[in-house]
């Protein structure tokens, strides 16, 4: 079967994720540098579709990076693994001497998300952003694979643990 491939600029990664989660019906596997819980726009929330999916019954896992990002005074992937596990996510965290800086989505057993989003206001208020969005098997389990050595190497959250050095300042975005 020939892949579905979908080209994501800037916004439209959002909107495309959105209507992804929605419709998920067996899993959602995320690799995510940055993951800040408090943007959204008038239509979507992200935060919420994630929620939303483990409360459907989805067997719903992320591994986030450790790396020490601060916006303003918040800490947004602390801040976001803690929602996520209140809603009933696994969580992990990355933490070492290797920084996970990779956008990674995986829904289902054939979707693939991948490219330069974080899923931050600043990948549609200030940057300009491409990801891709394929539909393919093959892919999807080369895709799996890589989340479970992502998932084997990191490590439940500890807020002792959590920053290893000076947070990353970056600027605050409403």
């Amino acid at each position: 079967m020939i892949p579905q491939l979908k080209l994501l600029p800037d916004g439209r990664y959002y909107e495309e994720l959105h209507a992804r989660l929605t419709a998920a019906r067996r899993r959602v596997y995320v690799s995510m540098f940055l993951f800040s819980p408090r943007w959204y726009d008038k239509t979507v929330n992200l935060l919420a579709d994630f929620t939303a999916a483990s409360q459907r019954g989805l067997q719903c896992r992320i591994v986030m990076s450790a790396a020490p990002i601060k916006i303003g005074k918040r800490r947004p992937n602390q801040e976001t693994a803690q929602r996520l596990l209140n809603a009933g996510w696994q969580v992990r965290v990355m933490t070492g001497h290797r920084t996970l800086h990779e956008k990674l989505i995986l829904i289902d057993y054939q979707t693939v998300i991948f490219g330069s989003h974080n899923l931050a206001w600043s990948s549609i208020s200030s940057n300009c952003e491409l990801s891709v969005c394929v539909e393919d098997e093959d892919l999807a389990k080369q895709a799996e694979a890589l989340f479970w050595q992502r998932w084997k190497l990191a490590s439940d959250p500890d807020p002792n643990t959590w920053e290893l050095v000076t947070p990353l300042a970056l600027p605050f975005v409403p």
